[in-house]
């Protein structure tokens, strides 16, 4: 019973390491956005808007190898789970989790869209060429008049 109650411990011990890694990444993702709202360069903010993205990277492989290490151990361990208050725990655990996922990618896809605006206001409104047929089209027009 002795190493079923560490296994127990150990689904509670990724959980706990998850959710801090992703508070760390909602801590970053908050960073970019404010860094995209920011009067630097546009090349200031690109290096360290890519220095951060990288950083993430590396912490959202380091979650999914744990997301992964949990579900093994909870396969493992699932048909000894008799406890309701322990199962509910790890529900809470489970959703808070999900809960900081979603505010992550809610402040991602605002991140993409400011940086969408900011593109376009920097480009300006492009203006596609016309084929050599149009252009053909239009001089002749312009001459008759």
């Amino acid at each position: 019973m002795t190493k079923q109650v560490s296994k127990l411990d150990e689904l509670q011990l990724i959980l706990k390491e998850v959710i801090e890694q992703l508070k760390d990444i909602e801590g970053i993702t908050l960073n970019q956005h404010q860094i995209l709202l920011s009067d630097m360069t546009q090349d200031e903010k690109l290096k360290i808007l890519e220095e951060m993205a990288n950083y993430k990277n590396e912490m959202t492989l380091k979650i999914e190898a744990e997301e992964d290490k949990f579900q093994d151990l909870y396969k493992e361990v699932r048909p000894q789970l008799t406890s309701k208050s322990y199962v509910a725990e790890l529900q809470s655990k489970i959703k808070e989790l999900l809960d900081l996922k979603d505010v992550i990618i809610k402040m991602e896809t605002t991140s993409v869209e400011i940086m969408d605006k900011q593109v376009k206001n920097v480009l300006g409104k492009l203006n596609i060429p016309m084929n050599s047929n149009q252009a053909l089209s239009q001089y002749k027009k312009f001459e008759k008049n």
